[in-house]
């Protein structure tokens, strides 16, 4: 499906990404869409990009914690014998004690690469070292060789049409719920859609590509052909970094570019998406992707 006229708005809230995009099989008008956030043309759309840093450290971090040392007490009895207690791992008798980071590599899904940073603690105990202590501090996940088809992203978008059934449920009925408020007939939740749209929404949690643009540099649209859908006027938003449903459509509807793809006569049918990020501080990937009878 051919782009011809692209409107995308960004909008920032509570670590919140917003995009908005849609498709006109009609002549493209020649007047700019002006949005509070962002502006948008027919020939050139801004959009900000989230960049992830992916440089990790390659040296291994070895820091000396501590040293104590204490001397044995020699007082007891000449006729007692003197022993000598081997210390446990982690006394502080056994002398000093160290600590390394070290980074666990992890090969996940699509390409993407998680990298665990490992702080071990250890002693020196007879000339051998000795973990007592270990934890992870941090991760980061590596996606500049992400790479997945749509059938390759299908299994995961399955499986999410059905986690987050409620939640979508929940985003058909608020956003059915702005357009009976202005008389417009009521948006019908297509299950093809809403598989292609959990595949989009999981294309860009793995990805971390939170724009109109997909992952392999193709328009948002190429996903409707790929989905099966031929023809139609079509629309995607998009919506990042929040938490509930209730709180993704009162975002839309204050963006005046989403609200008009929501709000859009020719619409009739839509597919609403989620997934969630494989970082743990990431958040859902929300999705709305309309399309038009003919």
């Amino acid at each position: 499906m051919k782009a011809k006229l692209i409107a995308a708005a960004l909008l920032i809230a509570s670590a919140s990404l917003l995009t908005a995009c849609s498709d006109k099989k009609e002549e493209v008008p020649t007047t700019t869409a002006a949005d509070v956030q962002a502006v948008a043309t027919v020939s050139q759309t801004q959009t900000e990009t989230v960049t992830e840093t992916t440089a990790a450290p390659t040296t291994m971090l070895t820091t000396l914690l501590t040293t104590q040392r204490e001397e044995q007490a020699t007082t007891e009895k000449a006729t007692k014998p003197v022993t000598t207690k081997k210390p446990e791992v982690g006394s502080t008798v056994s002398g000093r004690k160290y600590k390394d980071t070290v980074i666990e590599k992890q090969k996940l899904k699509y390409g993407v690469i998680v990298h665990k940073y490992k702080t071990i603690y250890y002693q020196m105990v007879d000339g051998e070292k000795v973990i007592y202590d270990s934890e992870y501090t941090e991760s980061r996940y590596i996606r500049r060789d992400y790479s997945a088809s749509y059938k390759e992203l299908l299994p995961a978008a399955r499986e999410n049409r059905e986690t987050y059934r409620s939640y979508i449920n929940q985003i058909l009925k608020i956003i059915n719920g702005y357009r009976a408020e202005k008389g417009v007939a009521p948006l019908k939740l297509h299950e093809g859609l809403t598989v292609m749209s959990c595949a989009r929404s999981e294309e860009i949690a793995w990805s971390g590509v939170r724009e109109h643009t997909r992952p392999d540099g193709r328009k948002c649209f190429t996903i409707f052909k790929e989905a099966g859908f031929e023809t139609g006027t079509a629309g995607e938003n998009l919506g990042y970094g929040f938490d509930y449903p209730e709180d993704v459509c009162q975002a839309w509807k204050e963006s005046r570019t989403h609200y008009n793809n929501i709000m859009n006569k020719k619409f009739t049918k839509v597919g609403i998406g989620v997934a969630a990020d494989p970082d743990k501080n990431g958040k859902l990937i929300f999705s709305l992707h309309f399309l038009s009878e003919s």
